[in-house]
């Protein structure tokens, strides 16, 4: 089918020497190995890069960047063809970098909407506070996509899987 498109993740989860040590040859369970031994330290870093095969407004590749500390606090880089983006949270509290300046969520989502022309509605572009509110750390989407993902393949550091165009959708 022409219109399918398959997502490929790289597990950029640093998967650090001592997690992989003695590590099995099943890329999938030494990916999860990584992600329990990640939850278990007191702060850690990662990248992540999502490549999109098949064309299309979303087709190319996006990344993000950023560090976790177990007391809550996240710096958040995204940077994709469409946009860049920056935040940090701890908690509930939250500040974005939005037109060159720090401010908060509720003044970024406004600011957003008066640049807009007061638009700013489905599809219109713009700041999305559900992408700095709802976003979910690297180490509980892998969890999600573990059991989604497929032809896992390890190449040093990196784990890269696949995904079917349904799973593309949720994610």
């Amino acid at each position: 089918d022409s219109m399918k498109t398959t997502l490929i993740l790289l597990f950029g989860l640093s998967l650090v020497n001592a997690a992989v040590q003695g590590a099995d040859d099943d890329p999938k369970t030494n990916v999860s190995a990584a992600t329990r031994k990640l939850a278990e330290a007191s702060s850690y870093s990662w990248k992540t890069t999502v490549r999109s095969e098949g064309g299309g407004p979303f087709g190319g590749s996006a990344s993000a960047n950023g560090m976790f500390e177990k007391d809550g606090f996240m710096w958040v880089s995204s940077t994709s063809p469409q946009t860049r983006f920056e935040f940090v949270r701890k908690e509930v509290k939250a500040a974005v970098l939005f037109d060159g300046l720090w401010m908060t969520v509720d003044q970024a989502a406004t600011r957003s909407r008066a640049s807009a022309g007061g638009g700013g509605g489905p599809g219109g572009g713009g700041f999305n506070p559900g992408a700095v509110t709802e976003f979910k750390l690297p180490l509980a989407q892998v969890k999600d996509l573990l059991g989604k993902a497929t032809n896992f393949k390890q190449d040093g550091d990196s784990v890269t899987a696949e995904l079917n165009a349904e799973a593309v959708t949720e994610f």
